[in-house]
């Protein structure tokens, strides 16, 4: 018996200019420019930034009349409790530019406070009066409820009544206002 030899399929070259493989060569070639670029801007430009060795970096950062007496900044936790709108960050902005340090804002589980409140996390109580002599509390509205997994001297919780606060119209004035141009 003989075989019969199969006819061998001979491989069709396909042209290696289709438009993905431009396309790609394109993007390559925007990338390596851009690269280039930056490279360049940034180790020959005659634009370098100089660094003052005399700037005492410390009279940059701004500390709270707290931080001065003990020696350590007030960690806040603020929560909205009144469900306006950006409030526990503009509150933020304005505790963070009092020198003190906001590590969580965020809503409140409920939107029912009338009254804005400062909860004690740790046994830090006079950290909690500062903070309510600057947000113009009562300390009635102070209570304590230690968590150990918090890791804040404090939780501030923005009631309701957060207009009829005397900071209300300090915390508007140090949200950074952005004019646009005509």
């Amino acid at each position: 018996m003989t075989r019969k030899r199969k006819n061998r399929k001979i491989p069709i070259t396909k042209s290696q200019f289709n438009p993905p493989n431009i396309f790609i060569f394109g993007l390559s070639l925007v990338i390596a420019i851009a690269l280039f670029s930056a490279v360049d801007k940034i180790f020959y430009s005659n634009d370098k930034i100089e660094f003052n060795e005399n700037t005492d970096i410390a009279s940059l950062l701004t500390v709270s009349q707290y931080e001065k007496t003990y020696g350590e900044k007030i960690s806040i936790q603020i929560l909205n409790g009144c469900g306006a709108k950006g409030l526990a960050e503009d509150y933020s902005v304005f505790l963070i530019k009092e020198g003190h340090n906001v590590i969580e804002k965020e809503n409140a589980s409920n939107h029912d406070f009338k009254k804005t409140e400062i909860i004690i996390r740790n046994s830090n109580r006079l950290a909690a009066y500062n903070i309510a002599e600057l947000i113009g509390i009562s300390e009635k509205n102070i209570s304590a409820d230690p968590n150990p997994n918090l890791q804040c001297d404090l939780t501030l919780i923005i009631g309701k009544d957060y207009m009829d606060l005397p900071s209300h119209s300090k915390m508007l004035n140090a949200i950074p206002t952005f004019e646009l141009s005509k």
